[in-house]
């Protein structure tokens, strides 16, 4: 009887233990979703691809654009998603942008594999227009380009040099019809890429592969070689009535600087000394090429 007594007793100070110490822990895996099973973490993007990925799954109705901009990786400024090129991992995810600039981070599972980021090839439908959220090359910048000398106020839109495979491009920024810069292979040329159209400004003969765009500030047009910090190529003199005074055209961009219309005119903006205001000219009708 004794013994009977003694194992009812010690049944129910087990049950007691166990009701009260399972309490909290089935409370502490309801808490847990029965999916996650690795926590979320924060990572850089670091390729355009990766970059251009994570824009399309934000949605966020604006445009995607990639270059040379100051402010290096995934970055987004209003609807907009950039990524600059050339940046080193610590650029990439440096959280302190200028202005309203914002890192847009590529979230990865802890301990995953890292994926090889897919190959993007614009699509063209039948109407010969493009995938709405990504540019004729990945290395499309909007549509004006500033002179050597512009302060740049905004990295979203201002640039004063072209490396090879970057374009200034026309609007609607959905088509691109038209672009100016420089083509992989060096050359500088104004493309219209629906009519496979192209007028060469300056030929890369010798094949120099580290080089850049830019333009004076008295409108001359220079290819500089990178390692060597040597002029390839400068245009003549400009063809204007009256010089340039040199001073800023709007509140965004310095005189001179280039404006590719959405009907593919490429114009050189400037505000001559004659005091006659603003004038956008066509630069084939300015420059002797």
């Amino acid at each position: 009887m004794l013994v009977k007594s003694l194992w009812l007793l010690l049944l129910a100070v087990c049950f007691y233990i166990r009701s009260t110490e399972s309490k909290p822990l089935r409370a502490y895996v309801k808490e847990i979703p029965s999916e996650r099973i690795l926590d979320n973490i924060a990572t850089a993007c670091v390729s355009v691809e990766q970059c251009h990925q994570k824009f399309l799954s934000l949605d966020t109705g604006g445009y995607f654009y990639s270059g040379a901009f100051p402010s290096k990786g995934c970055f987004m400024k209003n609807k907009n998603v950039w990524f600059g090129t050339g940046g080193t991992n610590d650029e990439m995810a440096e959280t302190s942008l200028p202005g309203i600039l914002t890192r847009v981070w590529c979230d990865m599972e802890a301990g995953s594999p890292t994926l090889q980021p897919p190959t993007l090839s614009p699509t063209i439908s039948n109407e010969l227009t493009l995938l709405p959220t990504i540019p004729i090359e990945l290395g499309c910048l909007p549509d004006r380009f500033d002179n050597e000398q512009m302060d740049l106020v905004d990295p979203t839109i201002n640039f004063n040099k072209l490396h090879p495979g970057q374009f200034i491009c026309s609007k609607p920024y959905s088509v691109n019809q038209y672009r100016f810069g420089v083509s992989e292979s060096g050359n500088v040329i104004w493309e219209d890429t629906m009519a496979g159209e192209i007028k060469t400004i300056y030929e890369n003969k010798e094949s120099h592969t580290d080089i850049f765009f830019s333009l004076r500030v008295d409108a001359t047009m220079v290819v500089t070689d990178v390692m060597t910090d040597t002029i390839l190529w400068e245009s003549a003199p400009v063809d204007l009535d009256h010089p340039m005074a040199h001073s800023r055209c709007s509140s965004d961009h310095d005189c001179p600087y280039f404006h590719l219309h959405s009907d593919g005119v490429l114009v050189m903006n400037y505000v001559p000394d004659d005091g006659g205001g603003w004038q956008a000219t066509n630069l084939f009708h300015v420059y002797d090429v």
